[in-house]
């Protein structure tokens, strides 16, 4: 499985705190990392790794207009990206998905559906 996360990938952010997710997605795991800034979310990171299905222009900007987003409303964001059920789901959502839903893991419809899942955990803890 190619989650191997390269520095490369996600920018020199070493002076940010910042959380590191797993999420299931229909077509593999996600790790979606957010980075603080004086304690608010400063920047959403959706790794692309080589098993995901969509393109890596895609995820730049999910990554982008997530993260503009929260800094605005993160109760929009959330309201925004998180599906309701499956029939929101992409292509790849299969049973393993929906099981975890179901069991309250951390997995997501779509990869942005992922993402605010996540961002619902961190702004209910």
């Amino acid at each position: 499985m190619g989650t191997e996360i390269k520095e490369a990938e996600i920018g020199n952010f070493e002076e940010y705190p910042s959380k590191t997710f797993r999420a299931r997605v229909g077509c593999d795991v996600v790790y979606i990392t957010i980075l603080f800034k004086d304690h608010t979310i400063f920047k959403l990171i959706l790794h692309h790794n080589k098993d995901l299905k969509c393109s890596r222009t895609m995820f730049d900007d999910l990554n982008k207009q997530t993260t503009f987003q929260t800094r605005r409303d993160l109760n929009q964001t959330i309201k925004d990206l998180i599906k309701p059920n499956e029939q929101y789901a992409c292509e790849e959502c299969n049973i393993f998905v929906k099981r975890a839903i179901k069991q309250n893991k951390l997995a997501g419809y779509t990869c942005g559906d992922a993402m605010a899942r996540v961002l619902l955990k961190e702004r209910d803890k």
